[in-house]
């Protein structure tokens, strides 16, 4: 049975529109725009979000109210920009979109960047743990040749080394941040 492909476009094409839509229907006609711009700045969306709320609802054939939602997002991007909340925001690996107004980007965005350092350090000794596993775990098997173990002891050595690096990166980032009043691990 051969299953046909135009019916799996379709799909797609649904799927995507559907996915790119912020707002439905009932959302656009019951929408307290205040309430939406305030989660959108909370949540750190840049302000031209309402865009995309706004072509949503036009195909509704409803007007978003613009002063309401951009004083709604005024409110919630100072809820964002704070300095704890760039912390937080980089050591959970968010991207940032350049989302706070310059008056409270410098200090959201330094303890962002502290906390993204960590974030990234941590992934990187992960994925070189991940790889040491592998590396056992092709050790430990019956089949694997004597000339590759030779390449896999090369490759667990040079691991090792890395990773003792990457903790004393990650060991110096978590202190610089405790040295600041932020907490790590």
């Amino acid at each position: 049975m051969t299953f046909p492909f135009k019916y799996l476009f379709i799909f797609c094409t649904l799927l995507t529109v559907t996915a790119c839509a912020t707002l439905d229907e009932g959302e656009c006609l019951s929408a307290n725009w205040y309430e939406i711009g305030y989660q959108d700045g909370s949540k750190g969306y840049n302000p031209e979000r309402y865009q995309k709320h706004n072509e949503a609802c036009q195909e509704h054939n409803v007007r978003v109210n613009t002063a309401d939602y951009h004083n709604g997002w005024g409110e919630g991007i100072t809820q964002y920009c704070t300095e704890d909340n760039g912390w937080g925001e980089g050591l959970a690996g968010e991207t940032y979109h350049k989302s706070c107004p310059i008056h409270l980007e410098l200090e959201f965005f330094n303890a962002y960047q502290l906390g993204r350092g960590i974030y990234d350090k941590q992934q990187r000794l992960e994925d070189i743990n991940d790889k040491l596993e592998r590396i056992a775990d092709k050790l430990a098997n019956d089949d694997t040749t004597s000339e590759h173990r030779k390449i896999l002891r090369k490759e667990r050595n040079r691991l090792k080394s890395d990773s003792f690096t990457a903790e004393s990166e990650l060991d110096h980032a978590v202190l610089e941040a405790r040295d600041m009043g932020f907490y790590s691990r």
